[in-house]
């Protein structure tokens, strides 16, 4: 289960992150997890809740959005949004087309407070 490195990573960077800022108490987290990243949001909310510890982080909410894929064909400059894999241009029907989002795990926020 990679979920758990991904948490002790995040939870690594929002430690450095209210170091830097002088945030003593974190409220919420906000990540954006890729439709298309092979990350479980259910298993990412375990693990935040099984390792997550200290005063830091004793009452903070992991909230997770879901980034869906977007596509852009190479042809006819065509971007589109779609939950599913896609290999044909929704416009031109090319299979010249890339992905652009949709595989990115994103760290959006960190609501806290300072002493």
């Amino acid at each position: 289960m990679h979920e758990v490195a991904i948490i002790e990573e995040l939870i690594a960077t929002v430690n450095e992150e209210c170091q830097k800022n002088k945030i003593d108490k974190v409220n919420v987290i906000k990540l954006g997890v890729g439709r298309l990243s092979g990350i479980v949001p259910h298993a990412l909310e375990f693990g935040f809740t099984a390792i997550k510890n200290g005063p830091l982080l004793e009452h903070c909410n992991l909230i997770i959005s879901e980034i869906k894929p977007v596509y852009s064909c190479n042809d006819c400059k065509f971007s589109f949004s779609t939950n599913e894999l896609c290999y044909t241009c929704q416009n031109c029907e090319s299979r010249n087309v890339r992905l652009v989002e949709g595989e990115d795990l994103i760290l959006e926020c960190i609501e806290g407070k300072g002493a």
